[in-house]
């Protein structure tokens, strides 16, 4: 297996982890916002925490653009300067 394989199952296994922990944690405060009133003294961090596991899920999905990217240069072929001594 090539390290830019090796890289690419790691970037992906990292992702598919972290969207999972991110998918429950957007799920469960989802599910308490719609049982409290904006009033509620817990709402606002709740607001904060939603807001930041929607960018830690962009995140993840930066993580697999990067790894298709790995696996497409490592199918590239190398361009050779054939002006170089």
């Amino acid at each position: 297996m090539s390290d830019a394989t090796a890289q690419s199952r790691l970037i992906r296994k990292v992702a598919h982890d972290l969207n999972n922990s991110i998918t429950i944690t957007i799920g469960h405060t989802e599910e308490v916002l719609e049982m409290m009133t904006p009033l509620h003294p817990a709402h606002s961090a709740l607001c904060t925490i939603a807001a930041v596991a929607q960018r830690d899920m962009q995140l993840s999905h930066r993580l697999v653009a990067i790894a298709e990217n790995l696996e497409k240069e490592k199918h590239e072929p190398n361009p050779t300067n054939q002006n170089s001594e």
